[in-house]
Order: C-alpha cells, then sequence, then structure tokens
C-alpha cells in the first residue's frame, strides 16, 4: 500500500485563521518545502504532497526536483453564492493552467465542481464539519454530498469528534437519502454512485511538527495509480487525530517561527534555547546536555522561579526522548506543565502589579512589564485551546446525551463541533 499525506502547508500557504496569528501578523506556515519533502519521506510517505492555501509554488518547487514522487496540490476556498458559505477544497494532481481557471472560478462552489469534474482532477472536501466562517448549516452539509465523492474523513488537525462524527455519516449513505437530497435542492449528484464516498487522510500540519502523521493508504505504484484511487473511492484514511495539547503546540510553533524572522539573536535568547529542547525531537548531544548542566546551575541561583521551573520541564522532556516516546505523549507532559508555569506565572505577575500599583511604583511597573514579555509570549497560547477544550467537553456531553434521547447531535456554532444533523436521514 502506498501512503501520502494528502493536506499539509508550507511557507508559500496563505494567512492563518488562528486569531493569535492573526493577531502578531504571522503566516500561516513558516516550514520550507525542502523540509517537507525530507519529512515526509523519513514518516513513511511514498508520494510526497503540499496543498497551500490559493497557492501552489511550493508544490512546483518540489515537483521540478522530484517528478515522480511529488504530486502538485492545493487547498482551494470556495464559497456557496447563496449565502457565503466558505468551503476549503483539496485538489491533487493539477498543472499550472488548471491552477490558473481554477483561480478564476474558485469563488463559485458550483462552478469549481463542474471543472474539477470536466478536466478529472482528483479532489476532496477538507474538514467538511468545521465551520470555516461560522456560516455551516445542514443545509450546505447536505448539498456537499450531492456536489462531492470524496471527503477528508481523518484531518490531522481536527479532534476525534470531528472526524468521526463525518466519518459515520458517509460510510452509511444509502440511495434513497441521496434521491431525497436530489429533489430538495435540484443538484445533481457527482457520479452514478453517490452513496458511495470515497474517504482520505492528511495531517493538516502548518508548522512541521505532525507531518505524515496522518495520511491515505491506497493500492498503487506511481502517482497516476494513486490519483486514480482517490478519484475511484478505494482510498483509506489512517493516522492521529488532534487534541487541544497539539493545536496549543502548533499555534506556538508559527508563532516562534514568525519570532525568528523578526530577530536576529532570537535563537540564542532563552524563550529560543526552550523552544528547541520542546521541538527537538532528537536526544541531546553531549554539548547540549552541558549547556543544559550550566543554565540548570545558574537557575539555581536565579530568583526568577519561571525559569527554574522551565529548565525541570527540559530536564523532563529529555527523559521522554530518551525513551523514545511519541510526540504526542511528549506534548501532553510538556502542556501540563506549561499550563501550570502559566497559571502562577501571571498570578504572581498580578499580584505584582497591584502591590506596586497600590505603591504608586511606576518604574516598577514598567520593569515588571518588560521583564514578563518572554513570559507572557512563552505561556500565551496555551489559554485559547485550554478555554476550547472546555466549552467541547460540555459539548461532546451534550452531543451524547441528545444523540441517546433523539437521534440527532445538538452543537453550538460557539465551539465548532459538528452541526445539527438528524441521524436517522443518514443511519436508515
Amino acid at each position: 500500500m502506498a501512503r501520502a499525506d494528502l493536506h499539509c502547508h508550507s511557507i508559500y500557504s496563505e494567512h492563518p485563521s488562528e486569531w493569535f496569528l492573526q493577531r502578531l501578523g504571522a503566516a500561516e506556515s513558516y516550514t520550507d518545502p525542502k523540509f517537507i519533502y525530507q519529512e515526509l519521506c523519513r514518516r513513511g510517505m511514498d508520494f510526497i504532497v503540499i496543498t497551500d492555501h490559493n497557492r501552489i509554488e511550493g508544490a512546483l518547487l518540489l515537483k521540478e526536483k522530484y517528478p515522480e514522487r511529488v504530486i502538485v496540490g492545493m487547498e482551494a476556498t470556495t464559497y456557496f453564492p447563496e449565502d457565503g458559505c466558505k468551503i476549503h477544497i483539496l485538489i491533487y494532481g493539477l498543472n499550472e493552467y488548471q491552477y490558473d481557471i481554477i483561480q478564476t472560478i474558485r469563488t463559485n462552489i458550483y462552478e469549481l465542481r463542474d471543472y474539477l469534474k470536466q478536466e478529472n482532477l482528483a479532489h476532496a472536501v477538507a474538514h467538511a464539519t468545521f465551520s470555516i466562517n461560522r456560516k455551516l448549516t445542514i443545509e450546505h452539509l447536505e448539498k456537499l454530498i450531492l456536489l462531492f465523492d470524496v471527503f477528508e474523513i481523518r484531518n490531522g488537525g481536527r479532534s476525534r469528534l470531528h472526524n468521526d462524527s463525518l466519518k459515520r455519516i458517509i460510510r452509511n449513505m444509502k440511495k434513497e437519502y441521496i434521491d431525497g437530497l436530489e429533489r430538495r435542492y435540484k443538484i445533481k449528484p457527482f457520479s452514478e454512485t453517490p452513496w458511495i464516498k470515497g474517504m482520505v487522510g492528511g495531517s493538516d500540519d502548518h508548522a512541521g511538527i505532525f507531518l505524515g502523521l496522518t495520511y491515505t493508504e491506497i493500492e498503487a505504484d506511481n502517482i497516476e495509480d494513486f490519483l486514480e484511487g482517490i478519484r475511484n473511492k478505494s482510498s483509506k484514511a489512517r493516522g492521529r487525530h488532534n487534541d487541544f495539547q497539539g493545536l496549543a503546540f502548533t499555534v506556538y510553533k508559527i508563532a516562534l517561527d514568525f519570532a525568528k524572522t523578526k530577530g536576529k539573536n532570537f535563537s540564542g535568547s532563552f524563550v529560543g534555547k526552550i523552544s528547541d529542547y520542546i521541538y527537538n525531537e532528537q536526544s541531546l548531544n553531549f554539548i547540549n546536555k552541558l549547556r543544559l548542566k550550566n543554565m540548570s546551575k545558574a537557575s539555581l541561583n536565579s530568583d526568577y522561579q519561571m525559569k527554574r521551573n522551565f529548565i525541570e520541564l527540559i530536564h523532563t522532556l529529555q527523559r521522554e526522548k530518551d525513551r523514545d516516546t511519541d510526540i504526542d505523549r511528549r506534548f501532553k507532559i510538556a502542556y501540563r506543565k506549561i499550563s501550570d508555569i502559566a497559571d502562577n506565572f501571571f498570578k504572581v505577575l498580578l499580584q505584582s502589579f497591584e502591590e506596586n500599583l497600590s505603591q504608586g511604583n511606576l518604574i516598577k511597573i514598567i520593569r515588571n512589564i518588560s521583564s514578563s514579555l518572554p513570559g507572557v509570549f512563552l505561556t500565551l497560547p496555551f489559554f485559547p485551546p485550554s478555554i476550547t477544550c472546555s466549552i467541547t467537553g460540555k459539548c461532546s456531553s451534550k452531543c451524547r446525551k441528545g444523540l441517546a434521547a433523539t437521534g440527532k447531535i445538538h452543537s453550538t456554532k460557539s465551539c465548532g463541533l459538528p452541526i445539527p444533523l438528524k441521524i436517522s436521514t443518514v443511519f436508515p
């Protein structure tokens, strides 16, 4: 079975969707296409795909160098013209001429679908149950079921709840259900067997962390066979789902890469050193172990508790690396420790501000703000995912109770969970 991660991003991708990165003014990804190629090969992918948002420059660079292994792809942003609901479509095997045409028509999902069918381009609907601009409804999902035959049912950037909800929907389609949708919406289905759906998987990696850990398997000896496997719906989706720890470290990694582009000395700073220890999968060599030992000694003489806490974090991560622990477990450990550090850091910071304000000590307030900036940078990305997780947990419970009682999946727009769906219409 040949493998390919059918969804990942490079430095050529368009602007980010995460609010933290938008506020920073960061790009969506800082991952070099050459690194993507090397990492995907290292992790056992037979074919290499880059699907940047509305761009193909990164994919073309690799295609020129490795024509037998690289599939040119893109993640096209499209819209339902009747209400502006935004959808992402993954497109594979296109050339530059086709790309130019797609760029002129992709704002209309109906025109885009017809062109993909006309050109026989392999494609898939990306993360169909995720509301990109908070306009997604059950009606949009039903239209997507008619318009397209292949769906990304395992997205490495989405939770198991998102992925499994979609998988259950499309694996249990019936002809009668599709016929009813066609009568309702007056949309001609994509194929002669639209109740049979193809399923693909991809990491949706933006930071070079999870490349190749979610992927698609197809019986194929070459690129054309692989693309045909997507078109004929014989593909299988494999690999990891995401969680809030993975989201936090992805956002943090992109923010760090952004910071490196703004400061020449960032890598040598304390924040830079901490980041290298967190993200480097290799065990430390002798020189780095010596540096860590010196940092540990220095931290003992420091009154900066946060620095001592991070040195302890590095030691913990190093032990896990020596045990060859997988990346998700390491991130879970790091997340728990950094979350504890963040809680203590902001508690101490607020107490200090309160004390200095009561004393009217403006100089100390300014000094505290300046000295706290590295700590804010290190800990801020870990707050939104925690909040999201809390909300998602409550909504997940509501989903399960609602499904058991009424046969429907309930959700809210605020947490981005699967949209309301009558299970009985899909699972007769």
